[in-house]
């Protein structure tokens, strides 16, 4: 099943959010199969997806970098283990951006 996590905005650029902050407890472990993380129409800058400890001017950590939406395209980033059910954890994944307000949308496959 396919489950919306929502829209992960970064309100200070450099505090990195979970990809689960709109959960009841964003600290629970969140098991799925596969995610996908789309940014924002709105986004003006770089938005990227790592750890908690990524750094993003030293760009250490990260799983990837998405650059800011054109006219024909929405970035976007996925991972998934199709052998290993359940084999992602949500609450691993933080998003950061260059510029304040600037997010992604989080959806992940779960069950």
């Amino acid at each position: 099943m396919l489950k919306s996590l929502g829209k992960v905005t970064i309100a200070v650029p450099g505090t990195t959010v979970r990809a689960t902050v709109n959960m009841a407890d964003p600290t629970k472990n969140r098991a799925c199969n596969g995610f996908m993380i789309q940014t924002l129409r709105t986004n003006v800058g770089y938005v990227y997806i790592g750890s908690v400890t990524m750094n993003r001017v030293a760009q250490s950590e990260l799983y990837c970098v998405l650059p800011p939406p054109t006219a024909n395209s929405l970035p976007t980033f996925s991972a998934s283990l199709p052998y290993a059910p359940g084999g992602l954890n949500m609450g691993d994944v933080y998003v950061d951006a260059d510029n304040a307000n600037d997010g992604v949308l989080v959806a992940a496959v779960v069950g």
